[in-house]
C-alpha cells in the first residue's frame, strides 16, 4: 500500500525536516534505492553531499515513516493515498532537500 517518510536533521537540540518521500512498497526497498542513488545519480550524489556535510557539522539524521491509508475511489478499492500524503507533507513542512517544490494552489 505504500508509505510516506521524512528525513529529520538534528543539530544539537534543533530539529528540521529536510526531506519528504514516498515508498511504493516497502521503506527498506526505498532506502536501498536512496543508497544506490548516493553513488550514481545526480540527485542522489547531491543528497549524499548534503548528508555528508551535515555529518561533518555534527548533525544526526532520523527517518520517520507512516503506512499510508488506502481508499476506494470510483469503485476502485485499495488505492494508496501515499502520493497525496507525500504532497500534503511537502506543502506542510516545506523540506529544503526536495528538488521539486510541489506547490498546489489552495482550493479556498
Amino acid at each position: 500500500t505504500g508509505c510516506v517518510y521524512i528525513w529529520v536533521e538534528q543539530t544539537g537540540e534543533d530539529y528540521a525536516v529536510v526531506y519528504v518521500g514516498m515508498a511504493g512498497r516497502t521503506l527498506n526497498g526505498r532506502m536501498k534505492q536512496h543508497e544506490a542513488g548516493f553513488r550514481s545519480s545526480k540527485t542522489g550524489l547531491e543528497r549524499a553531499a548534503l548528508v555528508n556535510s551535515g555529518f561533518d557539522a555534527g548533525c544526526v539524521y532520523h527517518i520517520y515513516a507512516r503506512q499510508s491509508e488506502t481508499v476506494t475511489l470510483f469503485g476502485q478499492a485499495g488505492l494508496s493515498m501515499a502520493p497525496v500524503e507525500e504532497l500534503a507533507l511537502q506543502r506542510l513542512l516545506n523540506p529544503h532537500w526536495n528538488r521539486t517544490k510541489f506547490r498546489v494552489p489552495n482550493s479556498e
